[in-house]
């Protein structure tokens, strides 16, 4: 599971290719890599904003309370959420809030040295995966992280 890249047309360099893009590259050229990639379009973090109510609706000792009280003084969140979703999809597959657009295609490094999805690719068994249901992910998200 991995989520990066704007997909499918693609967008600028983000973390993964900026802090190490020969890293980045012996990923996406997949050599020797042993299973098939998930790749959750990276739009997904941009709108996954959750836990905006943790301060309001947890203990004060209840771990994340505490993250978003450190990090966002109990305000809203102040950036979107890119590990959940990946892990949420990983855990359930598409189970309803998403969706595989594709299968066959894979990730590249463009022009700007971001992602972008390209499609026929060697890795036939790589998935394009895309948010069916935001409103269900971050629903899911925020029951996820109230729970203790």
């Amino acid at each position: 599971m991995i989520e990066d890249g704007l997909f499918p047309t693609g967008g600028p360099a983000f973390t993964n290719q900026k802090e190490d893009l020969a890293a980045a590259s012996a990923v996406l050229n997949g050599a020797g890599w042993p299973t098939p990639m998930a790749w959750v379009d990276g739009f997904t973090g941009i709108s996954t904003r959750v836990g905006g109510a943790l301060c309001t609706t947890t203990p004060a000792t209840n771990p994340m309370h505490i993250v978003y009280q450190a990090l966002f003084n109990c305000g809203p969140p102040g950036d979107g959420d890119w590990d959940g979703p990946t892990m949420l999809y990983a855990i359930y597959g598409p189970a309803g809030i998403f969706s595989e657009l594709g299968q066959g295609g894979a990730a590249v490094i463009n022009s700007q040295g971001g992602l972008t999805w390209q499609t026929p690719s060697p890795r036939l068994h790589d998935i394009y995966v895309h948010v069916a249901d935001q409103a269900a992910l971050n629903q899911e998200m925020n029951t996820l992280l109230a729970a203790r």
